[in-house]
Formats: structure tokens, sequence, C-alpha cells
């Protein structure tokens, strides 16, 4: 049985006492594996929101993958003291878990950029792993929050609307950089029973990050791609062209939009794309 692509969610947990869909996806094995570092090891329960929000959004754009969960905060503000939760749970999904991507939904001030986050980020990268951050909602007022405004091996994520446009709290975009976008923006989700529309790069991200997950999927079965040129797809610089090409300019941003690799091509045309990179 071939081995699914594995993405893990670092965010304030998942609703597994209430929500329908994360029991299922646990029961069924969507999810496969989730872990506490705010606390107890056992405790992923979320009381927030946002952690639920996240992991149905990949559940739901990325069904053929795995999610492995890790709670590093009970609510969505992080402050000083969940540096080294966020540096562990980097380092449980890259070490333990061997995840294929890392979605973080949260971004840092500058001021909190921190070594051990950046060394967990650094070996992960080195391994291969891919992992996607949000960049802020402060639009203008604010440039790209940390770990997303790293020089390079984190894929930045910027929020649009349902035709690609702007969200407007988004940073602006940045020159001679990959200033990805994709939907972020009204996105329909549930909380305790009742429905919501959420807003923000960090609903993007895991977007952004389920696109590439697919786009692994798809290589694997459509792709004779041997172990080399498996394992150079599965890096940071490959997935980035990848987005490129299914990428449109828009208002300084690269919105994503995954037709666009299929348009006037068949599986077998996008497939030698996914070949050449």
């Amino acid at each position: 049985r071939t081995r699914k692509i594995r993405i893990a969610i670092i965010d304030t947990g998942i609703d597994a006492e209430n929500d329908i869909t994360m029991q299922t996806a646990l029961a069924y094995g969507s999810i496969k594996s989730c872990r506490g570092f705010a606390g107890n090891e056992e405790d992923f329960q979320d009381v927030h929101g946002h952690g639920t929000h996240i992991a149905r959004l990949m559940l739901t754009v990325a069904p053929a993958a795995e999610l492995y969960v890790a709670k590093i905060a009970n609510e969505k503000t992080l402050d000083s003291s969940a540096l080294s939760r966020i540096a562990e749970a980097i380092k449980w999904a890259h070490k333990t878990m061997k995840v294929d991507i890392i979605s973080l939904s949260f971004g840092l001030d500058s001021n909190n950029r921190n070594v051990e986050i950046d060394k967990a980020i650094f070996n992960a990268i080195s391994d291969d792993t891919i992992i996607f951050a949000a960049s802020a909602n402060n639009g203008g007022n604010r440039p790209r929050a940390y770990p997303a405004n790293r020089r390079t091996g984190v894929i930045c994520i910027h929020a649009s609307d349902g035709r690609g446009n702007d969200g407007g709290i988004s940073p602006s975009p940045e020159p001679r950089k990959s200033n990805f976008s994709t939907l972020g923006i009204s996105i329909e989700s549930r909380w305790k029973g009742k429905k919501v529309l959420k807003s923000g790069t960090s609903f993007a991200t895991p977007i952004a990050a389920a696109i590439a997950a697919n786009m692994l999927e798809f290589a694997r079965y459509k792709c004779s791609l041997d172990e080399y040129e498996h394992r150079r797809l599965h890096s940071y610089d490959s997935i980035e062209e990848v987005l490129h090409l299914m990428a449109e300019e828009r208002q300084g941003y690269h919105y994503i939009m995954p037709l666009r690799m299929w348009d006037g091509a068949d599986d077998t045309d996008v497939a030698g794309k996914l070949v050449e990179i």
C-alpha cells in the first residue's frame, strides 16, 4: 500500500469531543496522530476553534492526505512562552511523524525570531519537509510575520477572495520574492454546531498546503519518478516552482489557480511538466 502524503498542522488542536467531522476523521484514520505540547501530551482538545477550522479545510481540500495534529496553544495569540513549544512540535512532525508538509497558520513578531524554531525549521527543510506559513493580517501596516518572512525555505501565503483579488489583509507584496496567495476570505466553517465565516492568511495557508499535497499525490500516480526525482519534487524549490506553474500574477501577488496547470492540457501533459521540474 502506497504511503499517503502526510501533513502536520501546528495550531490549537482539534475539537474531538464535539465536532463530528473531526471524530469521523480520527475514526477513519484521516487524522492519524495528535499530540499536545501545551501541557499534557494527551490533550489535543481545541477550546478556541482555530485549529479545528484549519483541520477542516485540510480534510476538505486534500482528502487523500493523512493529518498529524500538534496543539501548541489554547488561544490564537502566541506569546514568548510558546516559542519552545513550536520548535518541539516542528521536531515531532519532522523527526517522529516524518511528514511531507508542515502547515503553520500563525505568525510571530520579527522580534520573536527564535533560535530553537530556526534550527527545527532548518533541519526539517534540509530533509525536504515542505513548510507553509501565514504571512500576516495587518495589510500594508506590517511586513510579513515570522517564520513566513524567512529568506528561503518557508513558503509564505497571502489571502485572496474567491476571484483571486487581494483580500485587503495581507502584507504588501515584496519585490523579487514569491508572493503566493489563495482563498482566505469568507471561508465557510463550523464551530459549536453553528456556521461561521472565517477570513485570514491563516486560513489561506492550509488551502495552499493542501494544493501542494494534491500535486505530490498526483505525481505519485501519474509520473514515473525514480527515487532521485521523487525526492527532488518533495522540496521547497520544486514545490515553489509547481505553485508558480499554476499561479497567475494579480495585484502584485501570485494567485494559486490549480486549473491553470490543466489549461489546454491533459494529465499526461501535466505529468510531463512535473517531471521536468
